[in-house]
């Protein structure tokens, strides 16, 4: 079933992908608020972020105003266990994770969830690797593709926020990375 989820998430990005590039681009808002100093040394404006919470599975994220919510509607949202945005080439998609009967993953199933997202393909850079027993944070980029990916290991489910864009795209996105992966909180 895993490897089903992750094609269905494939083929939705593809798709996203293919939509965006072929829309014109929205203007991004004008700064209003504090600044957030980002790893790269560009700056985020923060308060032009908004706040996503799925109070049925108990988190929440903040997205940047680059990214609009795709899935709205509500039996969608919940079979998907989250969210998914779009925004000027990038997905960026906030899940809560259980098996499908709707049991507990163990300690195994999330290191496995790791090591995925930290494998490396031929001519992929790592740019953060980071790892404890209930959290990690895998930053890569790709000839093609850049992924960020923050994943909480939290009673049995995993929580996690995936933000992937076309490197041509890292100018737009990168200065919001950071944020969004820190954003995740779990109830």
């Amino acid at each position: 079933m895993h490897k089903s989820f992750l094609l269905i998430l494939f083929a939705v990005f593809a798709f996203v992908s293919i939509a965006c590039s072929c829309s014109s681009e929205k203007s991004q808002k004008e700064a209003g608020g504090a600044n957030i100093q980002t790893t790269d040394g560009e700056k985020a404006e923060s308060s032009d972020f908004t706040t996503y919470e799925n109070s049925e599975n108990g988190f929440s994220m903040a997205y940047p105003p680059i990214c609009y919510p795709q899935n709205d509607d509500a039996e969608l949202e919940k079979s998907f266990r989250g969210k998914l945005f779009i925004g000027e080439g990038a997905m960026l998609s906030a899940q809560c994770h259980v098996k499908d009967n709707g049991s507990a993953y163990d300690q195994s199933y999330f290191d496995m969830q790791y090591e995925w997202a930290s494998s490396i393909s031929d001519g992929t850079e790592i740019l953060k690797n980071e790892k404890s027993s209930t959290e990690y944070v895998v930053k890569s980029a790709g000839k093609e593709m850049v992924h960020n990916q923050r994943a909480i290991f939290k009673n049995g489910k995993i929580y996690q926020v995936d933000y992937s864009y076309p490197v041509s795209a890292r100018e737009k996105h990168d200065k919001f990375v950071d944020e969004v992966l820190a954003s995740l909180k779990v109830k």
